[in-house]
């Protein structure tokens, strides 16, 4: 059985500030639609880290949406100086539940 670790996804910023996880990296994390989130920048990096909520009272808190839409909050897309039609490679780590956005240069 392949493991979505071993996968390569991507995923793009659009105009209102959103990204949307495939399907399979949804499904292997149970994010469901209506599913509260956590969102925050990597220390040190321009990477975005995305985990499911566990009563996390620092980082930003956003729902996942009917299709799948995560909104990446401006305070983060400012920061690390993101902007529509950002692309990210999408690295999945099963074990717990986190998924890393790395932005790709253009």
């Amino acid at each position: 059985m392949r493991r979505t670790e071993d996968e390569t996804f991507y995923c793009k910023l659009n105009s209102r500030q959103d990204i949307t996880l495939p399907h399979t990296v949804r499904k292997t994390l149970l994010i469901e639609p209506g599913v509260w989130i956590t969102v925050g920048l990597v220390p040190g990096t321009t990477s975005i880290f995305i985990k499911k909520d566990i009563g996390s009272l620092v980082d930003n808190k956003m729902v996942v949406s009917e299709n799948g839409s995560i909104r990446i909050p401006s305070e983060i897309t400012k920061r690390a100086g993101f902007c529509k039609g950002d692309r990210f490679r999408i690295h999945v780590r099963e074990k717990d539940g986190l998924i890393l956005l790395h932005k790709l240069e253009m």
